[in-house]
């Protein structure tokens, strides 16, 4: 983890592994990608809003099945009915100003 890290993409990756069992690891990192990648020509209203649709209707990928097909799936990040699924972490916000961190 860095501080520049804004997705823990570790518990982001662990997450999509428990609810989206037995994918290719392909698949993983398609949904990983897609939810830290950042477009700046996008507003920041517009990003949000992307990202908050990712996390409550899950994330869109296309891999390879074991037959060399196709196949799409969409991979939930977070189990809306069991709560005591997901995994979350409460942590201090930290800002640098001029080679200080302040908390």
């Amino acid at each position: 983890m860095s501080d520049r890290e804004v997705v823990l993409t570790r518990y982001l990756r662990e997450a999509l592994k428990k609810l989206n069992p037995h994918l290719p690891e392909t698949a993983y990192d398609e949904a990983v990608r897609q939810v830290v990648d950042y477009s700046h020509s996008q507003s920041m209203l517009s990003s949000n809003f992307d990202k908050y649709k990712l996390f409550k209707d899950g994330v869109l990928v296309s891999f390879q099945g074991e037959h060399g097909e196709i196949k799409k799936e969409r991979l939930k990040i977070f189990d809306f009915n069991e709560a005591t699924n997901n995994h979350f972490l409460a942590m201090g916000l930290k800002c640098c100003f001029l080679g200080q961190f302040v908390t």
